[in-house]
């Protein structure tokens, strides 16, 4: 009896070591995924009409406004001196409030400040104060409501940025003036004031390449429907960052299915990379917040048809990964399309999943007692 309960043991440790991980095949992207707008060109640099700087922000004057070239992910660096800031407001600016900002990232630092005008400003080490959504009136020059947050750190310069406007297909951000308080409900003197050093941003480092119409953001590339399409302005070197709630996998292949329209768009190559790890907020940015891992490029070669399925291409992979960049390296028509644009995709590879090896795990366990008290 003691030889036997050896060899099931043996056996069961035979098998734990062989068998971490179970697989299966599966696909892997859903419409419940985090998906970002990326374009991985960096071109020329934004500007803004001479009489809209940056400064404007600083005159308390809805009747001025900064507006840049810039779309999401462009602010501005303001250096006050030291001091605390534990909440804002904003004033719209005169028109089009597809331009407003619709979320902000703000940061604080007591480096020098070297960014030069228009640059991405990332020339400093900055740390995060805050971000989130903002809701500013579709009025136009009229106050927001006071955005608060907790923080306790005065810094001498601060950058406030704002990944993300009204409507993502525009190629401009505007906003009339923001104030910056000391107070967490928006109370007491504005810390910023005319005069002081600002700098104009665009951590995209782009003149807003990356940008969709409203009913074609990246999410309709996950949503099943080949009647919905993901179109951005950025062309070649444009595509997505997705984060696929089904968790780390290891994608192997992926399918593609054209648009309505316009097969010069049509994605003609690409590469597809990998990264573990949280992924930054980059709706319409490079895509460059992470480091990524090359897992496979290559030619396409869709149908001409429209709202056709484009057939499986395979990836020699065997990493699992929590996110993917994939990036339409080329277009099938580079002169005559002003746009990439596909109506959906689909990864397809392996899910590693724990197996119960916890559980052959107290087997073994109660195995062992057996064979001891066997023995005794």
């Amino acid at each position: 009896m003691k030889a036997n309960y050896i060899l099931v043991a043996s056996s069961l440790l035979i098998t734990c070591s062989l068998a971490t991980f179970s697989m299966r095949a599966d696909s892997i992207l859903s419409s419940s995924d985090l998906i970002y707008a990326i374009d991985t060109d960096i071109g020329s640099l934004p500007g803004s009409p001479g009489t809209e700087g940056a400064a404007n922000v600083l005159d308390s004057n809805s009747g001025t406004k900064y507006l840049i070239w810039g779309n999401n992910w462009s602010g501005f660096i303001v250096t006050p001196g030291t001091s605390l800031v534990q909440s804002m407001q904003f004033t719209t600016a005169n028109d089009a409030q597809d331009r407003d900002p619709a979320y902000y990232f703000l940061y604080g630092t007591d480096d020098p400040i070297t960014s030069g005008d228009f640059s991405q400003g990332r020339s400093e080490n900055w740390s995060v104060i805050s971000s989130g959504p903002l809701s500013l009136p579709s009025t136009r020059y009229a106050l927001s409501p006071v955005t608060s947050f907790a923080n306790s750190t005065a810094y001498s310069s601060y950058k406030l940025l704002f990944p993300r406007i009204k409507n993502g297909g525009t190629d401009m951000m505007q906003i009339a003036d923001v104030n910056f308080y000391a107070s967490t409900d928006g109370t007491g003197a504005n810390v910023l004031a005319p005069g002081q050093p600002i700098v104009p941003v665009d951590d995209t480092g782009r003149d807003g390449s990356s940008r969709y119409p409203a009913a074609e953001s990246s999410d309709k590339a996950l949503d099943g429907n080949v009647n919905t399409k993901y179109l951005n302005f950025g062309e070649a070197n444009s595509g997505f960052i997705v984060v696929p709630s089904i968790g780390p996998s290891i994608v192997q292949s992926f399918d593609i299915w054209t648009a309505n329209d316009s097969p010069e768009r049509d994605p003609a190559s690409y590469a597809l990379y990998g990264h573990n790890g949280p992924v930054g907020f980059g709706d319409n940015s490079l895509g460059d917040f992470e480091d990524w891992a090359l897992i496979g490029s290559g030619t396409l070669s869709l149908p001409t048809d429209r709202l056709a399925y484009g057939g499986i291409t395979p990836v020699a992979n065997s990493a699992a990964y929590d996110a993917y960049r994939f990036v339409v390296t080329s277009v099938k028509n580079g002169t005559a399309a002003n746009s990439m644009q596909f109506a959906d995709i689909q990864f397809y590879g392996v899910i590693p999943e724990p197996t119960t090896v916890g559980l052959l795990a107290l087997g073994l366990g109660g195995l062992w007692m057996a064979v001891r008290r066997k023995s005794a």
